[in-house]
């Protein structure tokens, strides 16, 4: 997704993807205009002047990042030290100046995507963990409770659980949850 108010270099931008071997999905001139396209095309990248109509790009990113989770590259004509710090804020991946060069497009480009699927991943793993570590503690707890009222080894409680998930072909957690639940 471009969003830039100058047709021209909106244009020119579009362009230089295509020629990169990237499809533009959309173009925005307005930062409401950004609000409302972002969420529904859901593009894998916002290319975002920071100085358009409405909203600025930064406060624009603030606000979609809280909707949807997509990596920007800046593109202004302003190096100001205070807009890069608020860019760096946001989910920014790169922050180029006008004019940009193809080459140094095509290089935000492909850095901005790759970290982006990277921090994807991350999340991923991370809320895979979380899970893990609350499917461990609820079989604790299930085992602990078999130990406790029906005096099993830690070994048996843990067969007995084991064997429960295999004869109701449900995983060993849901098993636990249920025994804890009852309990």
């Amino acid at each position: 997704l471009i969003v830039e108010d100058e047709p021209l270099i909106a244009s020119g931008i579009s362009c230089c993807l295509e020629e990169l071997g990237h499809k533009t999905v959309g173009i925005a001139s307005t930062g409401k205009e950004a609000l409302e396209m972002a969420p529904a095309l859901k593009p894998d990248l916002i290319l975002m002047d920071i100085n358009i109509p409405d909203l600025d790009g930064i406060i624009v990113m603030e606000r979609l990042s809280k909707v949807i989770s997509v990596p920007c590259i800046f593109l202004t004509g302003y190096s100001d030290q205070d807009l890069i710090r608020r860019a760096s804020r946001v989910n920014s991946y790169g922050y180029l100046i006008k004019p940009v060069d193809v080459n140094d497009l095509n290089a935000a480009i492909n850095i901005a995507i790759q970290r982006s699927k990277e921090m994807h991943e991350k999340e991923r793993s991370l809320i895979q963990s979380r899970q893990a570590l609350e499917d461990r503690k609820i079989v604790e707890r299930a085992k602990g409770i078999l130990m406790d009222q029906y005096e099993m080894q830690e070994t048996q409680a843990m067969r007995f659980l084991q064997k429960k998930s295999r004869e109701s072909n449900r995983k060993l957690p849901e098993v636990a949850k249920e025994i804890v639940e009852f309990e």
